[in-house]
């Protein structure tokens, strides 16, 4: 006789060493009042684990139609995977509260980064290697200088005589 276990994720919801949904709830709650645990049997080879997901803050667009040359939008709260997938746990515990405090990018103090104020570093960051690129093409400019130095002496001395500067293009490339 042979016993066969195949994955029970939509017959069974949930793992042995689950904690209680609903308290848990609360708390991920009390954390941030848009997250809630759902189960997905498909995941985990069909054997199905828990997900953390974050409702959406805004609708979209979910339909369009045309009435009278006017545009009507149909808007409600959609969800997408790849921006309101939070977390996914095989099993239920108050771990994930801590999980989700390590992983929030919005509240991190302790490493310096405040995400209220992403645009900020990001301008600073972006103006600050602009000056670096600035500052590094002058330089290769000046070496260049430096390079065709008797050349450009006898550049100078040449429209310094009363001769015309627009005749450098006759010896561009050259």
């Amino acid at each position: 006789m042979k016993v066969w276990l195949s994955p029970t994720g939509n017959t069974i919801k949930g793992h042995v060493l689950d904690c209680a949904v609903g308290p848990l709830v609360e708390r991920l709650r009390d954390y941030d009042p848009q997250l809630y645990v759902t189960w997905n049997p498909r995941k985990l080879r069909g054997w199905g684990l828990w997900e953390v997901r974050r409702r959406p803050d805004t609708k979209s667009i979910v339909e369009t139609t045309q009435c009278d040359g006017f545009g009507i939008h149909r808007m409600e709260y959609k969800e997408l995977n790849m921006i309101n997938h939070v977390l996914d746990v095989p099993f239920l515990n108050y771990l994930i509260l801590e999980k989700l405090k390590k992983m929030d990018m919005w509240n991190q103090k302790e490493t310096g980064y405040k995400g209220k104020d992403l645009v900020k570093t990001l301008d600073y960051n972006e103006a600050k290697h602009d000056e670096k690129i600035d500052e590094e093409s002058s330089r290769e400019l000046e070496y260049n200088l430096k390079q065709y130095k008797s050349e450009i002496g006898w550049f100078k001395d040449y429209v310094a005589s009363g001769q015309n500067p627009y005749r450098i293009a006759d010896y561009w490339g050259k």
